[in-house]
């Protein structure tokens, strides 16, 4: 009988995920997911007057009447539990927090039964500790104290200690009514040894197999902050093997998942998209995951680089939806991070913009217990949960028409100029700033994809009518020559990383491809504000575009045919738009696509538009402006903090 009641949990996922794109289904709608919290309130170590080495503010039974009122209204809400309150009963837990008499299987059956309350189960929580007891793996990286950084995800032992833990948990829960999704480790970075891992034979092993498939040598934990673009390199070497093993790794594991529960419903990881993200191609997501789980949390990228937090909870739920087609369920920020506490309508504006930009699940985290400590932010949690529970979701735009290239190659270089601790992620800054002004800004339609996926696959590039190229720096040939095909072949090419075209991921130079596409040199000017008078980016522009940029800049040696539609303050040439076959590609000397843009009127969104509605693309589509019903403020913008 149990079985089958988690069976519709798997089987309404075909309805979840995003339905067919494009005009025909312009007025198609989607059922919302589920949502969840991470349960800060559970734990009395997360209450106001909790003193460590001092008894617990609650005894067994009041804590557990407490406790058993939280579930119950939660439950009626429509607020399930994951992250660090998931399954198994078994979880580590310090001895002082008295949970015997609510944290039982009968209890939660119980509340399940009242109120369908479910839960995640975490299958990773005693991974690294029983690999390390059972000497399956070494201390890998010395300079972080996260496990899962702190040892190799893509060990040997790493591995041996996932199976035998999905071996152990799966049975126990494959059968509990009360199972919501199968889970695994937050935020999964791989770094290159540091310490005395650095000498081992696996160390040795993946440094040879890194410098002989990836015809570069992977970056060493011991050489310092640079900006030597070889450094650069040695990442994306890095990164494109670590990154594909995890996957594999995961991809086994997920199957055995699979083998003794038919019926799982898998997110094997959280993805971290705070201060960056790490740069794998996540399309290797797809062919194992039912849920692709993002953590883009707002203030501490926004209160770091005005801009670049407040559009960031669409920004990496999109990228994820359409790297991978799967469902989507994003963390959002409820509670103080970066300097700023979260108001209610904060909450509830960040959970629609991941909404209308492709989520289905939403997990809201508040690891200050705003039921102890916020209760408005704690009820607009439960607020959100109970409208999850009716609501109709819109179709995320997604014309494949207009593709935004997430350029693997170039993001793959991680930040070495950075502290070991960040150097993995990519801020992907000019990506981020592209959507915001894309979706956020103009209202367009869109997809992502990515290099490696564009490279091998050509219908996917044959489709496009524009392409945008934030950053392109680094690119594989293959890629570049596809670009070139496709620009003679009748597209039109975006180019706004004024150093487009340099060199491959092996350090070959792409100056033959920069010289057939953009056709020009770029060196210092005057100013930091271009202007594009009325036509520059074709007929459509009836009014002059003032476009701030991050750098000032020029063109220079510019390719006989073509034309300058676009100059610096001094007169110099900014942007150009020139004739490649039946195509064409627009270029910029300087980058017009940085966070700070978007904090003030900066003609970012006029630019965008003007080319947008060049191209055919339509604008102001109704779905970014989607709130969830009950929403306080659907007038609030994404970041207020400064209102």
């Amino acid at each position: 009988m149990m079985p089958a009641m988690r069976r519709p949990l798997r089987t309404a996922l075909a309805l979840l995920v995003a339905l067919p794109t494009g005009a025909a289904a312009a007025d198609a709608d989607r059922p919302a997911g589920a949502t969840f919290t991470w349960g800060h309130e559970l734990r009395q170590a997360k209450l106001p007057n909790f003193k460590k080495n001092r008894p617990v503010p609650y005894g067994r039974t009041a804590w557990a009447n407490i406790v058993n009122q939280l579930l119950t209204v939660a439950g009626q809400n429509g607020l399930w539990y994951s992250g660090s309150v998931a399954l198994p009963f078994d979880l580590p837990l310090p001895p002082y927090e008295p949970r015997w008499s609510w944290f039982t299987k009968a209890n939660y059956e119980r509340l399940n039964r009242q109120t369908g309350i479910r839960f995640d189960v975490h299958l990773e929580l005693r991974l690294a500790q029983l690999a390390k007891d059972k000497n399956w793996h070494q201390l890998w990286n010395t300079r972080n104290e996260i496990p899962a950084r702190k040892y190799l995800m893509i060990s040997p032992g790493w591995h041996r200690a996932a199976l035998a833990e999905i071996d152990r948990l799966v049975p126990k829960y494959r059968d509990l009514p009360y199972t919501a999704y199968y889970t695994g480790t937050d935020e999964p970075m791989i770094f290159p040894a540091a310490g005395p891992a650095e000498k081992s034979p696996f160390a040795k092993r993946l440094t040879a197999t890194i410098t002989a498939t990836q015809g570069m040598a992977p970056p060493s934990s011991r050489t310092g902050p640079t900006v030597n673009p070889l450094e650069g390199l040695r990442w994306v070497a890095f990164h494109r093997y670590t990154g594909a093993r995890f996957f594999n790794l995961r991809r086994k594991q997920v199957a055995r998942i699979r083998r003794l529960d038919p019926d799982a419903v898998v997110s094997p990881n959280d993805y971290a998209f705070i201060d960056g993200f790490i740069p794998w191609d996540y399309t290797q997501v797809a062919d194992y995951s039912d849920i692709v789980e993002v953590d883009p949390y707002v203030s501490y990228d926004e209160q770091k680089n005005p801009g670049r937090g407040r559009f960031n909870p669409g920004f990496a739920t999109k990228l994820m939806a359409d790297l991978t087609g799967k469902r989507v369920r994003t963390i959002v920020q409820a509670f103080e991070y970066g300097g700023y506490e979260p108001v209610p309508a904060d909450v509830w504006t960040w959970t629609s913009q991941a909404l209308r930009a492709g989520a289905t699940d939403v997990s809201l985290y508040a690891m200050d217990n705003p039921r102890f400590t916020n209760p408005p932010v704690y009820d607009a949690m439960l607020g959100i949960a109970s409208s999850m529970r009716s609501a109709r979701l819109p179709l995320p735009a997604n014309d494949p028409s207009t593709v935004l290239v997430y350029n693997t190659a170039s993001e793959a270089q991680g930040q070495p100029n950075r502290s070991f601790a960040v150097r993995p992620r990519t801020r992907a800054d000019q990506l981020y700033t592209t959507y915001a002004a894309l979706a956020e800004l103009a209202g367009s339609s869109f997809v992502f994809d990515v290099d490696t996926r564009l490279a091998r696959d050509p219908s996917r590039l044959a489709r496009a009518r524009t392409v945008w190229l934030p950053r392109a720096e680094v690119m594989d040939p293959q890629l570049a020559d596809a670009l070139v095909r496709w620009v003679q072949a009748g597209g039109t090419l975006v180019v706004t990383d004024p150093d487009a075209f340099t060199r491959t991921p092996r350090n070959a130079s792409l100056a033959a491809t920069r010289d057939g596409l953009v056709g020009a040199s770029v060196a210092a000017a005057g100013g930091a504000v271009v202007t594009i008078p009325p036509g520059g980016v074709g007929a459509s522009q009836t009014a002059p575009i003032s476009v701030a940029v991050s750098a000032a800049a020029q063109f220079t040696a510019v390719s006989p045919g073509a034309t300058i539609v676009g100059t610096n303050a001094d007169g110099s040439p900014a942007v150009l738009s020139r004739a490649v076959g039946a195509g064409r590609v627009v270029a910029f000397a300087s980058d017009p696509m940085f966070p700070a843009t978007l904090d003030t009127p900066s003609g970012v969104a006029d630019l965008v538009r003007a080319i947008q509605r060049e191209r055919g693309a339509p604008l102001d589509l109704p779905v970014w402006k989607y709130t969830l019903p009950g929403t306080p403020d659907p007038a609030r913008p994404a970041w207020a903090a400064r209102r």
